[in-house]
């Protein structure tokens, strides 16, 4: 690694610094560990420790956040930033590109220096942040699936429901009738229609709420990063369609 490697892939310091070849000269055999890599070397105090690798010797300087570097479906590697005395560091250039000036600009000047400096060689390069999103390819697949698919049965389902609703007003107006002659308050008959849509929704949305919450946080434990479901969503979920069914009336 070159100098600043958190601040070119946007790394979280927590402890020691980063690589800074321009104060500090014996940062080219320096290392910097991230979180799983310090746990598994089971350091206390990991700056200034010396670790060894293919014969040369490599003192920590600091220890990065962990982060996403090869598929974010495995559980994260222990992962150690060589400085730049490791040989085979330098296969590959990571650029940070300056947002006042446009790609193309920035693309005619790398092609440019890499021709004058390394003729024998293509300039070849890839964008990281598109690496980064061809990672997720068959997650958007299945959420568009799923979104589709989805969203045809509700709509199906609120069909239904506007169905159900028209016939039971239908079914009982002559008792509405009644019950408004007699005094009743369009909210006491809204409350006495509705109530019987309306239970067997909550009890579904308390039955499944736990089965739903804890199957969606099953399935983020398959990122390597820790990600939390909220309940709440369920639960807005039950009130929403319960005024549906009330609006219905």
């Amino acid at each position: 690694m070159d100098d600043n490697p958190s601040t070119t892939f946007g790394l979280q310091v927590l402890t020691g610094r980063d690589f800074d070849l321009q104060q500090f000269a014996t940062d080219s055999t320096a290392a910097i560990l991230n979180e799983t890599a310090l746990s598994t070397m089971g350091f206390d105090n990991p700056i200034g420790e010396v670790i060894k690798d293919n014969g040369r010797e490599w003192h920590v300087i600091g220890v990065v956040k962990d982060f996403v570097f090869t598929s974010p479906f495995r559980k994260t590697e222990p992962i150690v930033l060589f400085g730049p005395k490791q040989k085979w560091a330098f296969s590959v250039v990571y650029i940070k590109l300056n947002p006042s000036q446009s790609t193309q600009e920035h693309l005619a000047t790398l092609s440019s220096l890499t021709n004058k400096y390394n003729p024998e060689y293509p300039f070849e390069y890839h964008f990281a942040d598109l690496d980064y999103q061809s990672k997720f390819e068959d997650m958007r697949t299945t959420l568009l699936i799923t979104t589709v698919f989805t969203s045809v049965a509700i709509f199906i389902a609120c069909l239904g429901l506007l169905g159900l609703a028209t016939h039971m007003a239908e079914a009982r107006v002559k008792e509405i009738g009644i019950r408004k002659v007699m005094g009743g308050s369009a909210l006491s008959i809204t409350r006495l229609l509705s109530y019987a849509s309306i239970k067997p929704i909550m009890i579904a949305v308390i039955i499944f709420t736990p089965v739903g919450w804890m199957s969606i946080n099953w399935w983020l434990q398959s990122f390597c990063l820790p990600c939390v479901f909220r309940y709440l969503g369920f639960c807005n979920c039950g009130l929403e369609y319960s005024c549906y069914c009330t609006t219905n009336y």
